[in-house]
């Protein structure tokens, strides 16, 4: 599984090389080389928050704002949610089982 595990990490951060480095070669010859430490900070900002936001509509991550305090981080499992949903609607089928008759 470690070997799976490396290949793939390897496959991502050299397979990405011969696309993004004549990128970055072509900006900085174009540009300078301060625009292309600026672009490639950009570039990940930009990833950084794409990834935030999956992280938060997948997992059930919430972060909570309160005035005058610092915000707050909720984790929840989606899972969890689903599964105490169920077992409401579990019990509420009981219920209507046991007036029913």
């Amino acid at each position: 599984m470690r070997g799976r595990v490396m290949a793939l990490y390897m496959a991502i951060f050299m397979g990405g090389t011969p696309i993004g480095a004549p990128v970055v070669g072509w900006v900085g010859e174009t540009l300078g080389p301060r625009w292309t430490i600026l672009i490639g900070g950009l570039v990940s900002l930009v990833t950084g928050l794409v990834a935030l936001v999956y992280v938060v509509r997948t997992r059930g991550v919430r972060v909570r704002y309160r005035l005058g305090r610092t915000p707050h981080l909720q984790v929840t499992s989606a899972g969890a949610e689903r599964a105490a949903a169920r077992e409401v609607l579990a019990l509420d089928a009981a219920t209507d089982r046991r007036s029913a008759a």
